[in-house]
């Protein structure tokens, strides 16, 4: 059941139920992270190095997958990311403004 050619397990490509199950729930796993990383993102937006990466990544993870099962929890993983990423931008223009204000 594996293959020196392409290291990779050939059962991943074997037409099982099992095995089409797990391909098909990909993008439903997608949304789940695309939510989990929305709540994570409006806690992550304190600290801007933290909160873009996290932001935006749930906007890519949610966006993709929005065709998907789990298309509720991808709009609410969409809409969660947006807004962390907008606190994120305004975090970071107000840590600019006061560095500017202060060092005047």
């Amino acid at each position: 059941c594996f293959s020196f050619k392409a290291f990779i397990p050939m059962c991943a490509f074997e037409r099982s139920e099992k095995g089409m199950e797990f391909f098909m729930n990909k993008s439903k796993d997608r949304s789940l992270a695309g939510l989990i990383l929305g709540i994570v993102g409006l806690i992550a937006w304190i600290i801007p190095i933290i909160g873009y990466p996290v932001n935006i990544i749930g906007i890519v993870m949610s966006a993709t997958s929005i065709k998907s099962e789990g298309k509720t929890k991808a709009i609410i993983g969409l809409v969660l990311s947006i807004i962390g990423l907008l606190l994120c931008i305004g975090n970071s223009a107000a840590g600019v403004f006061l560095a500017m204000k202060n060092s005047l």
